[in-house]
Formats: C-alpha cells, sequence, structure tokens
C-alpha cells in the first residue's frame, strides 16, 4: 500500500468516526418552543439519564403529563467495559442531542450509546424509519463474488444470533491475513421477531446502496448494524442479552465499552491478545520440558539397563567350576599378574610347549601361520620383565612392518611373580629351506618362515 492510498484510508477511516460520532436523526413531526413545559422536561429527562446505572445497559424513563410528557430511553454497546464509561457516554450524547436537535419534540442518536426521546411512547414498537447509512469510500479490491458470499454468509448468522441475544459480534476469515468483523444490536424492548426484522431490513438497505465498500453502518430507531475489515469492538465482553420482556420502571445501567453498535471507531484491546499469546507460550514451554524430561529418564534408563546387560553378559563367560578349576582353587599363585592364571600366562605356556597356534581363535589360524607366531613373538617381546628389553613402539612398527627383521627370544613375561631374569641374547634367522621342514622340528614354530616376493 503506497502513501497515498494509505493517507485515503485513514481519511476515510475518520469520516466514517465523524459521521458516527454524529448519527442523529432529529424528527421533522413537531417543535416546542423555548422555555416551553415540554422543553424543560426534556432537558430535564435527558441530564438524569446518565446517573442511572440499569442491568445490561438499558434504560428508560417518563416525564410530565399529557402534551408535555417527555419518553427517554438510553442504551449502552453490548460491549461496554464499565458503568462509568457508559454513564459518560449517555451524558455526552444527551447533552449533545439537545444541541443538535435544539427545539424537535422527537430525536435519536448513535453513538458509543443510544439515547432517544419522543413526545409519544415508542417501547416495544418496531420502526424502521428514519434511519441513517454511513459507508467507507474505499473500494473491496478482491473477487466481490467471492467477498459478497463471505459476507452475506457472516451477516445471516450474526442476524439469528443478535436477534436472540439483542447484542452479538462476530468476524470471519476473508483471506488469510484479512478477516471481516460485524457488530448488530437491538434495543431490549424489541421482540426476537421484531429484532431479526430490523435487522435483516438494514444489511439489505446497506448493500442496495453501499455494496463492494470496505465498511459501513446502517443505524435507525430499534436497531444499528455495522461491520468493517479492522476490529472495532471489545471482543472480550459479549455479555448475555438484557430481558427484553415488559420494561421495568427505570433502572440502572451496567455497562461496557461500546466501539460499534453505539459507533464509535476504536481499535480491538491489544491487552488481551498479548495475554493470550503469553498463555500459549508458557503452556507451549510446558510441553517442551515436559517431553525433554520424559526423553532424558527413557535415555538414562536405557544406560543403566545396557550396563547391567553388559556387566551380566561378561559376568557369564565363565561359570563359577571353570574358574575354580583353572584357578586350583582359587590358590593365591594363581593371581592375575602375579601367578600363572590369565591371557598373558596362557601365551608364554603355550609358547614355550611349541603350540603357540593354540591361544588363536580358530577362525583366524586360516592366514599365514608364520606372520600369526611373529606376532605374538612381538606381543610377547613387548612384556618382557626387564623393561629394558622391551622394544620401542618404533621397533615395534619396524617388526610388524618387515619380515626380515629379526626378533630376540622372549623371556617369562613380568607378571610371574617367581621369574627370573634370563638372558636373550640369541635372535631367530629365517632360513630359504624352513617351509620344507615340519612344524614339529620347531620347538615354538616362529623358526619356520615363509618366502615373500620381492
Amino acid at each position: 500500500m503506497n502513501f497515498t492510498n494509505l493517507l485515503l484510508f485513514f481519511l476515510s477511516y475518520l469520516l466514517l468516526s465523524i459521521g458516527l460520532s454524529t448519527g442523529q436523526i432529529c424528527y421533522g413531526t413537531g417543535n416546542f418552543t423555548a422555555n416551553s413545559t415540554y422543553g424543560r422536561n426534556r432537558d430535564l429527562i435527558l441530564s438524569s439519564l446518565s446517573s442511572v446505572n440499569a442491568i445490561g445497559g438499558f434504560y428508560n424513563d417518563t416525564i410530565g403529563q399529557d402534551s408535555d410528557k417527555v419518553y427517554a430511553l438510553a442504551l449502552c454497546s453490548g460491549d461496554y467495559s464499565s458503568a462509568e464509561e457508559c454513564s459518560n457516554c449517555i451524558n455526552d450524547t444527551s447533552h449533545l442531542i439537545m444541541t443538535l436537535c435544539p427545539n424537535q419534540k422527537e430525536a435519536y442518536m448513535w453513538r458509543n450509546c443510544f439515547v432517544r426521546y419522543s413526545n409519544r411512547s415508542f417501547l416495544g414498537v418496531l420502526e424502521l424509519n428514519p434511519n441513517q447509512r454511513l459507508y467507507n469510500t474505499g473500494d473491496i479490491k478482491s473477487n466481490l463474488t467471492e467477498f459478497n458470499q463471505i459476507w452475506e454468509s457472516l451477516m445471516d448468522g450474526l442476524v439469528r444470533k443478535a436477534s436472540r441475544l439483542k447484542f452479538a459480534t462476530k468476524e470471519t476469515n476473508l483471506t488469510y491475513f484479512q478477516k471481516i468483523y460485524a457488530l448488530m444490536q437491538c434495543t431490549p424492548d424489541l421482540s426476537q421477531i421484531d429484532c431479526d426484522v430490523c435487522l435483516r431490513q438494514y444489511v439489505v438497505e446497506y448493500q442496495n446502496c453501499c455494496r463492494g465498500k470496505q465498511g459501513g453502518v446502517v443505524l435507525g430507531p430499534n436497531c444499528v448494524f455495522r461491520w468493517d475489515l479492522y476490529p472495532f469492538y471489545n471482543s472480550t465482553a459479549t455479555p448475555d442479552a438484557p430481558p427484553p420482556s415488559p420494561l421495568p420502571p427505570p433502572t440502572t445501567s451496567t455497562i461496557t465499552k461500546d466501539h460499534g453498535g453505539g459507533i464509535n471507531s476504536r481499535t480491538v484491546v491489544i491487552v488481551v491478545v498479548s495475554i493470550s499469546m503469553f498463555l500459549v507460550l508458557v503452556s507451549l514451554a510446558y510441553v517442551f520440558l515436559r517431553k525433554s524430561k520424559a526423553k532424558q529418564d527413557t535415555r538414562s534408563k536405557q544406560g543403566r539397563n545396557c550396563v547391567d546387560e553388559i556387566d551380566f553378559e561378561e559376568s557369564l563367560q565363565f561359570n563359577f567350576s571353570t574358574i575354580k578349576a583353572a584357578t586350583d582353587d582359587f590358590l593365591d599363585d594363581n593371581k592375575l599378574g602375579q601367578g600363572g592364571f590369565g591371557a598373558v600366562y596362557k601365551t608364554w605356556k603355550n609358547w614355550k610347549g611349541g603350540t603357540a597356534l593354540n591361544v588363536i581363535d580358530p577362525t583366524l589360524r586360516v592366514g599365514s601361520t608364520s606372520e600369526i607366531l611373529r606376532c605374538i613373538h612381538i606381543g610377547l617381546l613387548c612384556v618382557q620383565e626387564n623393561v629394558a628389553s622391551r622394544p620401542t613402539m618404533a621397533s615395534v612398527v619396524l617388526m610388524l612392518t618387515s619380515s626380515s627383521v629379526s626378533l630376540r627370544i622372549p623371556s617369562k613375561p613380568s607378571f610371574f611373580m617367581h621369574s627370573t631374569m634370563e638372558p636373550s641374547n640369541s635372535v631367530i634367522i629365517g632360513s630359504d629351506q624352513s617351509r620344507r621342514r615340519s612344524v614339529q622340528f620347531s620347538v615354538n614354530e616362529v623358526s619356520i618362515t615363509e618366502l615373500e616376493p620381492r
């Protein structure tokens, strides 16, 4: 929207607001003279309307006798927020109507509230005229056929609701980003049928004069209808309709803030939206924290179960009788790292017995026997009791990557408490003819080498 369109929009809004503020009708059915009894009665009853607070924001009264009798009615919009606000509105409207209709015997005015007076009884009588039609000068830019369908559906539903409650507001989606807002209200002295007739008649009159505009109002002696493309009423206060039964003598006016039926153009209170958004965010945060905590508890439980399963499975690798037999009834000499029990002891024992391949898993024996024995040999060198006899990491890498490097004969590992230092100066030299010899001829099987291409 460029600046020109924006300016036109606000000008239209201001003009509509001004028109609604002065939406009064001064009847041409008769006048009274200044300082007459009727004139004094009119001024007196209109000045007293604001001091009375009636249930539902509705009040009516009479004053005077015969031809000097004045009938008066005051009504606040159904979305009023406080009795004080309603009272102020009625007071302002009463003084304004006395100024704008200085000597007319009959008049009414819709602002943020409704004030009417007459020299005849009008309670419970449906009157459609005289009325006023006001509209926004802006035109609907969207598909007009589709707009009319949405608009008519909204108005039909709102008429049915408002005729029953005497006041109702409703909104519907026009597009994803745009809504239509509408408000309808009848004076509580009308029956449900008369209220329905009044509102439907005004909807038709608006369509006849102002179809395709961006908002408008039709107001009359008994009902008012307004719609717009922005929220103009207090959506948080929609009280039940006041009883439309035979009107009792004046009672007080309960009151709420009017932005539509009393026909004022104000923006809907944003505090309600802010509070709603805050509650939504708090709810989402609560749900998120609950889910996060539930996931953590699940993971923690799974972790504990996993540890329990690992511990349980490891404890089942050997049964008690097997362990007892292997340790010679848990003899102290067979403690791990101190006696002859454990992986190092088993490897050394098989190495000395010439059966080193027994420590290798059968599925791994399909490879080169000499390479397997060489790896075992290097491993035993790395656990020599004499630290100085252990090869460096560089030497280990060289021995693993080159089969031409000669290996020293290992002595007992350091895990044997009763072992003694043994010189190990002898070396094993590979022979080209070793493959012709049987493995049984070598004590530790490492002296047998395999030919490798150069």
